[in-house]
Formats: C-alpha cells, structure tokens, sequence
C-alpha cells in the first residue's frame, strides 16, 4: 500500500451536527498518512458548518460555494483538488475508521479491474446497506408490484468476502481517480440522488468493476441532510428532488420512451394502491410524497 494514497471528499450542507464525527473518523488516517488531504466542499450551509469546520478543524481545505450547487457538482470540485491515486467519498453523516480505510485501498490496490469499492455500512438502527440492483425500467415496475428491485441487491455483511456488484452506496465509497479522469467524474446536471447510480453505469459500461467489501465496516445516519432542510421525504429522500433524478438517469440510460412508460405506470400501480389503501382505512402518508411529486420532469440547477 502506497502511503498518502487517498484524498477524502465530503460534501456538507448543514451538517454541522453530524460532519464533527465524519472528520473524527478520517483524522487517524490523515496523521498516519494514508489520507493525504480532505477536502470538505460546503454548499452555502446556513447552519454554520463551514465555521465549524475552519474553527476545529484546520487540517481539512474547506471550499464555500456561493450557492447550492447540487451534489454531484461538489464533489466534482473536491475530485478536482485530488492528486491522490484514489478518492474516498464520504457522507458528512458518514464515518470510516483508518483500518476500514486500509482494507479498501489494499482492494483496490491488488484489483487492478476495479474502479470503486464499498465498505458494509451500518445504519443507527442496524439494518446493514443493501448492494447490487441497479436500476432499470423493468426493475422499477417490479418493485412497484412485488415490492422487490431486484434479484441481486443483497446486504454487504461486516466479515464476508468481497463480492463484485452492479451498485453500492455512494455514501461512502473509494473511488479510483484514473476511473473518475476517464469518465469525467459525476454528471454535474444531477442536482441531488441518482448521480451516484449514473456513473456506477458509466463505470461498468466502459469496463470498470464495482466491488463490496465488507471486511471494511463504515456507519451512515441516513438522510440527516435531507431532514434538516424541512421539506417532504420519500423514503428518506427529498421527493421532488429523487424523482426528477431517478427520470433524468432512466432518461439517460434507458431512453424517453421506455423512462416515460416506466414512470407513469409506476404512477398509476401507486395511484391503485392508495385507492385500496383508502377503501381499507389506512393512512396515505407513505404515499402522498410519491403522487404529489413531479412527473416527466428532469432536475433544475436549484437549491435545496
């Protein structure tokens, strides 16, 4: 293993709650040398992130972005600072310690085919982050019915062996830089969600692996971001933001047509369901992000 292999990119947007944890956790790395410099891209937070960050801890670069420039753009800035063969994302609500770290770059060191390895994630709750099921139209329409995206997404276990996989969480990823220099890192039109799933597609289009490796374990507060900002949540997502990304990638990938039949058929099975939900008395709570969400519609450079 190369010494200062690694250049940690978090992205914030009021995090300062969670991101004290997020550094905690990379800190041993940076003093060991293995993390050779994190980057925290804040996007405009108005909670006072960006101060925290400069008060307490002075060994990151911090850039401030005038404006919310969306997810993947951020990170698009942090990668552009990166002089490291390797490139850790990790969520502000997101923690690694130095041995995780170690183990991914030993993977990724030693496979060569492999342009991103994820480590087991562990939520608060101690559900373990599921691999595999990328998205597809016909994927989406079967989790619609069954409930099921599909037949490979399986839980990165904390211990097993690495297994090689068409999706993982970009909540805390080590990405390989020449990966990212080939495919000119994240499509910046993502505002929020979905960027993540798009280059893991690009990735393996041209030839890259993605692998899970659970002898590394990380931790992540899903959707603490997302919940500070006081707006209607989706399984833990900002609604209009997930929609109008999950069109945009299916738009990308798959074309108009079959993204266009996809969404509106999903629409009608989750209209279907809230009519017999209704009839049983249940409450269309879970629902109501979904079909009051926009249709057909591609995200806007806006802020969250």
């Amino acid at each position: 293993m190369n010494s200062a292999s690694v250049t940690a990119v978090i992205v914030s947007y009021n995090s300062r709650r969670q991101i004290p944890a997020a550094l905690g956790s990379l800190r041993s790395a940076y003093e060991s040398g293995i993390v050779a410099e994190c980057v925290v891209v804040d996007n405009h937070s108005d909670d006072a992130t960006g101060e925290l960050v400069r008060r307490e801890h002075p060994w990151c670069r911090l850039l401030e972005n005038q404006e919310n420039v969306g997810f993947g753009r951020a990170c698009n800035l942090g990668i552009e600072r990166a002089n490291t063969p390797y490139v850790l994302l990790l969520n502000p609500d997101a923690t690694l310690s130095e041995l995780g770290l170690r183990r991914l770059v030993s993977f990724l060191d030693t496979t060569p085919a492999a342009g991103v390895a994820a480590p087991a994630i562990r939520e608060p709750d101690g559900q373990l982050q599921p691999a595999g099921g990328l998205l597809t139209p016909s994927g989406l329409l079967r989790e619609a019915v069954l409930g099921v995206v599909s037949r490979d997404r399986q839980p990165i276990i904390p211990g097993a062996a690495p297994f090689r996989t068409s999706w993982v969480c970009g909540a805390v990823a080590l990405l390989r830089r020449d990966m990212l220099d080939q495919l000119g890192g994240f499509d910046p039109r993502y505002f929020l969600y979905f960027e993540e799933t798009d280059l893991w597609r690009r990735a393996q289009r041209a030839g890259w692996e993605l692998w899970a490796v659970g002898e590394a374990v990380a931790t992540h507060i899903k959707a603490a971001s997302a919940s500070s900002v006081g707006r209607e949540l989706y399984f833990g997502c900002l609604a209009d933001h997930y929609f109008r990304s999950r069109f945009r990638y299916l738009a990308a990938h798959f074309g108009w047509p079959a993204a266009a039949g996809a969404e509106l058929l999903e629409l009608g099975l989750v209209g279907l369901r809230a009519v017999v939900w209704t009839l049983k008395g249940r409450d269309l709570a879970p629902l109501r992000p979904r079909l009051k969400a926009p249709v057909l519609d591609r995200p806007a450079r806006e802020t969250a």
